[in-house]
């Protein structure tokens, strides 16, 4: 969700229904304010134009970095709690392999005790007879 409202937040112009759902339109539909200063930016001189083009070009280029920073950083949180899951995973797995190996060690013991019970109640009962 913090994706999608950093790229809202870096391009207004694009809809929020269409990047949250995939319906409707990509672009929002222009305003009738900004038809005003479409007629503002006609009166303006060619270079005049071509300095409000390049303002926009450095203004997408610095949104377009931001955007990258802030995609690496997702993606590094992402591997970082992959490994943090990960490792989790290994230590409880660990975790049951050690209580299985405890609890078969223990069974061998109680098996060993038993027999050497029976084996010492047999000598005692062939010693008796």
């Amino acid at each position: 969700m913090f994706f999608c409202l950093k790229y809202l937040e870096c391009y207004p112009n694009l809809s929020a229904e269409w990047l949250l759902t995939g319906k409707g339109e990509v672009i929002k539909k222009e305003e009738k304010s900004n038809r005003s200063s479409d007629s503002s930016f006609e009166k303006l001189s060619i270079e005049e134009k071509l300095n409000a083009l390049m303002n926009l070009v450095v203004e997408n280029k610095k949104k377009t970095e931001d955007l990258k920073e802030t995609n690496k950083r997702m993606i590094e949180d992402f591997r970082k709690e992959n490994r943090d899951n990960q490792q989790e995973i290994y230590d409880s797995v660990t975790t049951i392999e050690t209580r299985q190996s405890i609890d078969n060690s223990f069974i061998v013991g109680i098996i060993k005790s038993t027999l050497f019970r029976e084996m010492e109640e047999r000598k005692k009962s062939g010693t008796h007879e």
